[in-house]
Order: C-alpha cells, then structure tokens, then sequence
C-alpha cells in the first residue's frame, strides 16, 4: 500500500474509534418529573447515569410553574418520566410540545400500574399517587428498566442487575413495614389531603377522612364540620400534614380536637440522594405512622432493617 494511502487509513481508523468513543461516552439524558420517580430512575441507573429532577421536592406537583430552565431540560431530554396528567397537569402542555424528540413515558398509562379511585371521588378518578404502592414501584423499575435498555443496549447488563436489586430491596421493605405498622393499622386518623390510598389500602391502615379535597382547595365549613364529629365519633387520634401543605386549618383543628399533629411526607423532602432514595422515603412515612398513631413507639424500631440498603 502507497505511503499516502497508509496515512489515509490510519486517520480514518482514528476518527472512526474517536467517534465510537464518544458515541459510548455520551450519557443518555433522562429527566424525572417529581422525586419519588426519580428516585426510582436514580436505583436502576445507577454507575450509568446521572438523571435530572424536573420538580423541586417541596414544589406541589398539581400546579408547578415551569421556568425556562425546566423547559430546557425538557427539550433536551432524550427519555423523560412522569406519572401523567392527573398528577403533572401543569406539564401536560409543555411535555407535548417541547419533548418532541424524547421517549416520554407515562406511568399511569402503563398495564402492569395497578390503578384505585381517590376516596372521596366518584370512582371515575384514579389517584395519582401510584408510588406509594409497593407494587407499582416494582412494577415502575420494570419499565424505567425496559426503557433504559431500549435507549442504552449496551448497559443491558447493569441496568437489569440494578432492577433486581432495587426490586428486592422493596419487596423485603414491603415485608417489614407490614409488621412495624401491624400494632397502628387499626388506628383512625385524618390527612391533610387526599393522597395516600395506596399507602393505606396497601397496609390496612384506618384513615378517617381528609381536611382538602383532591385538588387541594380549601374546605368548605359544612365539611370542618362533619370531619370534626368523625374525629370526635371515632377518636382519631392523629392528623397528618404534609411538607409542602401543613395548613393553619389542620392546626386548628389539632388544637381544638386535642389530636396529635404528625407529618407524611409523600415527595422525599431534603433526603439525601442515593439509590436507596424510594425505600427511605417509605421508611421515613413508616415511622411517622407509628410516632403519632401509637402513644409509645420503640424507638429501635426501623422498618425496611433486613433490606441490603446503601448509606
């Protein structure tokens, strides 16, 4: 072969292996909606790759304010998770027309979701909250799973093994908080809206009642009313408000019923980061049942204490 030629395919071999270098180094760029879902996204690709939370955790997902930083990362996004409409209704608009060239994946419309009304609705409405179910966030590793290896084949083999693991962790967590929420489950309380039916379809809990109604206006005094004789009838014990919503009504209400205040926390507010982010998140709901439901908690107590979890 002529020198010139040489030099030719030599260079052409370099470029060539400079461009699958880069190919293999660039990171797919994948945004979750809220916390809990990206928390979930965190457990599967983690050592792969570094996801974007579109919402600040103590933002209220009905009714987040985009800014043109979170429209960017939408554009940009090459997958992009949320649990849909019914829960994100302020992105619908901007999902539809900035996440053109992205996979865009909506939870609640996928088969494997197991999918119950909110309380105090007709039973037309399902309720949004579909992670609070062990069950669906092992049914939503399978799909964050599935899609990351559709986009990344050649991290089949992390991205499985990471599933697995993150599966495991909630299955035995699922197992724990069934028996460090055995001695509450029968013990009414009020929430400050209507938000956690999988929490407690899920662990037979016994809530009562809910001082907003599912969109999280204000109620009505008719309503203040007839919780207050619930929580009188019924000797609720707790209500429980949330990071992002504690209201001056619920304090009231605490304060002129003698009922403990306690604090769900569905998002993972300031929780640090980490593949075990999900099963914190439920862990620290765990033991805020039992804090305010039983009047003397073993504080030893953790559930989730047999899950290989990661500091």
């Amino acid at each position: 072969m002529p020198p010139l030629k040489i030099i030719v395919t030599v260079i052409s071999l370099l470029l060539a292996g400079a461009h699958s270098t880069y190919a293999a180094a660039k990171e797919l760029r994948v945004v979750a909606s809220i916390r809990p879902i990206y928390a979930l996204v965190l457990a599967v690709g983690d050592g792969v790759i570094t996801p974007q939370l579109l919402m600040p955790e103590s933002a209220s997902a009905h009714d987040f304010q985009l800014r043109a930083s979170d429209a960017k990362m939408i554009e940009k996004s090459d997958i992009l998770f949320w649990v849909g409409p019914e829960m994100e209704k302020s992105l619908a608009k901007s999902i539809a027309t900035l996440a053109t060239g992205a996979d865009v994946v909506t939870l609640m419309g996928d088969q494997s979701i197991a999918l119950i009304p909110y309380d105090d609705s007709d039973g037309s409405a399902p309720d949004p909250h579909i992670w609070l179910a062990t069950r669906n966030a092992v049914a939503i590793v399978d799909i964050i799973s599935k899609t990351l290896i559709n986009s990344d084949p050649g991290n089949k083999s992390i991205y499985e093994k990471n599933a697995k693991v993150a599966k495991n962790r909630i299955k035995s967590l699922k197992r724990q908080m069934v028996k460090f929420l055995k001695p509450v489950k029968d013990v009414p309380f009020v929430t400050q809206h209507d938000g956690f039916s999988y929490l407690v379809r899920e662990f037979g809990l016994n809530q009562r009642g809910n001082i907003v109604d599912i969109q999280g206006s204000d109620a009505g005094a008719k309503h203040i009313v007839e919780l207050k004789k619930i929580i009188k009838d019924e000797q609720v014990k707790c209500i429980f408000t949330e990071p992002q919503m504690t209201s001056q009504m619920a304090i009231s209400i605490s304060t002129d019923m003698g009922v403990r205040l306690g604090e769900l926390d569905a998002m993972g507010v300031d929780m640090d980061e980490s593949p075990t982010l999900y099963v914190r998140i439920m862990q620290k709901n765990a033991r805020a049942l039992l804090k305010c439901l039983n009047s003397r908690p073993n504080p030893g107590q953790n559930p989730g204490d047999d899950a290989p979890i990661a500091k």
